[in-house]
């Protein structure tokens, strides 16, 4: 056995393809249950379906969902109404709308695609639902609060709740816990101006004067009030990045803010005579005259803050709307290496790298016995040559592309050439077992285990080659599976239990992908194990959906939830879950450990950047920057919509590829720091010199990473991870001597609740002891007349106390009772009306 780390692409796990075999028809589907959700707006109601893939016999490529209106058992009653899409996972989840008042059953069938037909399975249990308007009454508060706000500054929510009580039941609100003078109206309309800094508490509660049997609603929340909360506005609008010659453009740019002021707009870079551009409305008209590439820059400001601003750089690609000219031919020859044997198929790919646009520019034709035709534009290219039976090469002769040599094409060139590829390996076969249990490993469990292949071979991919399905086997009753693998790929092993109540599992046992061992075969294989820990039971849930920025279209996503803070301050847990969207672009998470999350996003579907749900806003790259989504004991009615923009920046071919390591702060080239942890799951992706985002990638198990889509020019790498700081770096890249940037080390520092002008003080300004502490923390620091603030912070930002002292002139000493708090790395701050301290201190029982 050997587990070997290579450098992937996160998506190569999860793009699928049809074999080209016989088929038969597939199983049906298991474990099929529907329950009613009533969504509280209007008399329509949807049903929320779960099930699992059968692992045995054909795998479906879609689900088939059939419909009564009535509870019966009858086959013939049942209309086929949905056609939904079968992925790479074990268990699905799907909501259908629109149900009136009465009751419904439902089934499910499996379905292939053969030679134009459909190969449709039995059908699932037959399930009913009643559905029901009359239901019992309720109020419910759907908004989310302002969470900062600053001293002397007027605070505004206002509240949106949903009912089903007449007109006649008039909502009540009112404040149970409240700051100072804050007040809230008959509309439900909170009003406060803060008169000193700190975290206030807030709980909200909507009831009605009628005398009904309803349960109020309940909102808290906290508002932190401080000097680093200022006023913001923010242009949330994509602009485009491509026009024709002599038609109109018309970009639209909207930005909003957190302060009661009307925003004007200016364009701030000379541009041509022909834009048109309305201060006060954003609107930007534009009929270019002459192609070319054209930079803008547009501001968005207060009218009564001209301080208070954004900006935005863009860059628009315009043609005279006729593609470049094909007048460049290439020809040539592509056989093995010394076997004087003409490849059967495969492809060639001329990457053009003289032209600067945010679309890759390739030129692709298919090798026939061994002979291609390729017409090109003038310019510069690197060609690339892959297929089937022979390893992934750049001409001439290159393993890398570090190593490819450059051609330089004029009009009416022709040009032949002559390639030797070398032949791939015959694969072999080899046996895997193992045993899926429970966690203790006394109780074996039923269970479809999948092993996930990823390519060996390439050091290229081309997008529309896809990577084939899952190699998947099923459990027998003692727990123990069995499968025959081909060594040409590497896999990731993932184990999903027929039993709801346990958690399915990757190899070897981590609940993420970005953790999951990598399985290569050198031999048969035994012990690939599972270990399958119990679901939380908790009877929380909630609903989102992921769409596109521009259209609304509903995207297919992997989501992940992230636990970032919990309610029980007791225990210290990492969790973290993980759903796929729908075909409508809805995801659903359940059975949450209580506290606040941050929901991560990647949608299949490389044209979009990933990113971190923000509540009103497209996904943000920042975790710190997410909305955190503050779940309970019960379900939240919210739907929370996470919008992805398209992927804009400039494209090229010029790699970068290094490894992350956490908790040091430096970089270093073609050097490992030892005894340092890597660091999977990281988020890194590089910015081109305008601000959009060329190309991204996930670390895997071994912290590598692999950029392959860089242009030339000035770019900015960046990583991100949860409870890490932000890294950020230049790169200047070009096709000379940076169009391969390998073996970046970068190293993460924890994160600290500081922003990066804020250094700890020295210990001359501040001291703190015991530390470690145990109990009590004593502090001794200068300051000056007057009032501070006290806020202790632990390694990812969260508020966990807070407290005012008074001080004076000179030399201060005060203590902390820190019982409360578990084992630890924290941070403090004090905060006076002049000055900033801060301090870092442990806590050890």
């Amino acid at each position: 056995m050997k587990l070997k780390y290579v450098l992937i692409t996160f998506f190569s796990l999860f793009f699928l393809f049809e074999n080209a075999i016989a088929l038969e028809t597939p199983n049906p589907p298991v474990n099929f249950t529907a329950f009613a959700q009533n969504n509280n707006q209007n008399s329509a109601n949807s049903v929320y379906f779960k099930w699992m893939k059968n692992p045995e016999g054909t795998q479906p490529v879609m689900f088939i969902l059939y419909v009564a209106t009535e509870n019966t058992k009858d086959l013939s009653k049942f209309k086929r109404t949905d056609y939904i899409q079968a992925g790479n996972l074990q268990e699905y989840s799907y909501v259908k709308s629109g149900f009136k008042s009465g009751e419904y059953s439902f089934f499910l069938t499996a379905a292939a695609i053969e030679a134009n037909s459909i190969l449709e399975s039995k059908n699932s249990d037959i399930v009913s639902v009643q559905i029901t308007n009359d239901e019992k009454p309720y109020i419910r508060i759907i908004s989310q609060p302002p969470t900062y706000a600053n001293v002397g500054k007027e605070y505004l929510y206002q509240l949106k709740v949903i009912t089903n009580l007449s007109d006649n039941c008039p909502l009540e609100y009112r404040l149970q816990n409240a700051p100072k003078n804050m007040r809230i109206d008959h509309t439900g309309l909170i009003k406060w101006i803060p008169e000193e800094n700190g975290v206030f508490k807030v709980s909200v509660i909507v009831g009605t004067t009628c005398k009904i049997n309803v349960e109020p609603a309940i909102q808290d929340f906290a508002i932190t009030v401080g000097q680093n909360n200022q006023g913001y506005v923010k242009i949330l609008s994509q602009p485009p990045h491509t026009a024709v010659v002599g038609q109109p453009l018309v970009y639209q740019i909207f930005a909003q803010s957190n302060i009661r002021c009307p925003i004007l707009y200016e364009l701030i870079t000379d541009v041509p005579n022909e834009v048109g551009f309305d201060k006060r409305s954003g609107l930007f008209k534009w009929i270019p005259t002459k192609p070319g590439t054209y930079k803008f820059t547009v501001k968005a400001y207060l009218e009564c803050d001209e301080k208070i601003s954004d900006s935005q750089t863009f860059l628009i690609n315009v043609n005279d709307g006729h593609n470049d000219q094909a007048c460049a031919l290439i020809t040539g020859v592509v056989e093995f290496e010394s076997e004087n044997q003409l490849v059967k198929e495969g492809r060639v790919n001329a990457w053009r790298i003289d032209k600067r646009t945010n679309a890759n520019v390739t030129y692709s034709s298919p090798i026939q016995d061994g002979y291609f035709t390729l017409k090109v534009p003038e310019g510069i290219y690197m060609l690339n040559f892959d297929g089937p039976e022979f390893l992934n090469e750049w001409y001439k002769d290159a393993p890398t592309i570090d190593k490819a040599e450059k051609l330089v094409l004029k009009c009416d060139d022709q040009m032949k050439i002559h390639v030797f590829v070398q032949r791939k390996k015959h694969p072999k076969t080899f046996k895997v077992t193992g045993n899926v249990s429970n966690e203790q490993g006394d109780k074996p469990l039923m269970a479809s285990v999948q092993f996930i292949p990823i390519d060996l071979d390439k050091n290229y991919r081309d997008p529309n080659q896809p990577i084939p399905n899952s190699f998947i086997t099923k459990t027998d009753d003692k727990g123990n599976y069995s499968i025959q693998l081909p060594d040409n790929f590497i896999y990731r092993a993932y184990a999903v239990p027929m039993e709801n109540n346990y958690i399915p599992q990757y190899y070897d046992k981590v609940e993420s992908p970005f953790e999951a061992d990598l399985i290569e075969l050198t031999e048969d294989l035994s012990g690939i194990d599972f270990r399958l820990k119990l679901r939380h039971q908790y009877k929380n849930s909630f609903t989102g959906k992921v769409i596109s920025d521009k259209e609304g279209n509903p995207l297919h996503s992997l989501v992940f939830a992230y636990l970032v803070s919990q309610q029980n301050t007791n225990t210290n847990q990492r969790f973290s879950q993980m759903a796929e969207t729908d075909r409508s672009g809805y995801f659903r998470f359940e059975n949450l450990i209580p506290g606040e999350y941050v929901l991560l996003s990647i949608p299949y579907d490389r044209a979009y950047t990933p990113g971190y749900y923000k509540m009103g806003e497209i996904a943000t790259l920042k975790w710190r920057e997410a909305t955190r989504i503050n779940v309970g004991a019960h379900m939240i009615d919210i739907i929370f919509e996470i919008r992805h923009k398209n992927r804009a920046g400039l494209k090229g071919i010029i790699q970068i590829d290094g490894v992350i390591i956490d908790n040091s702060g430096i970089i270093k080239k073609s050097e490992v720091p030892t005894n340092l942890n890597t660091l999977a799951g990281a988020f890194v992706y590089v910015l081109d010199e305008f601000g959009e985002v060329s190309d991204y990638t996930f670390t895997d198990i071994n912290g590598k990473f692999l950029l392959s889509e860089i242009a030339d020019g000035e770019n900015t790498l960046y990583v991100d991870h949860i409870g890490f700081k932000t890294y950020q770096q230049k790169l200047f890249t070009d096709y000379s001597e940076n169009i391969r940037n390998s073996g970046l080390i970068i190293v993460l520092d924890a994160e600290e609740p500081l922003s990066n002008d804020e250094p700890f003080d020295s210990i001359a300004d501040i001291v703190s002891y015991p530390n470690p502490a145990v109990n009590t923390l004593n502090l001794q620091f200068s300051g000056k007349p007057g009032t501070s603030q006290l806020y202790i912070y632990d390694n990812i930002g969260n508020l966990l106390y807070s407290s005012s002292v008074s001080t004076s002139e000179g030399l201060n000493r005060t203590s902390i009772d820190v019982r409360n708090l578990n084992q630890g790395i924290y941070y403090l701050r004090i905060l006076g009306d002049n000055f900033t301290k801060n301090v870092k201190f442990t806590i050890i029982r």
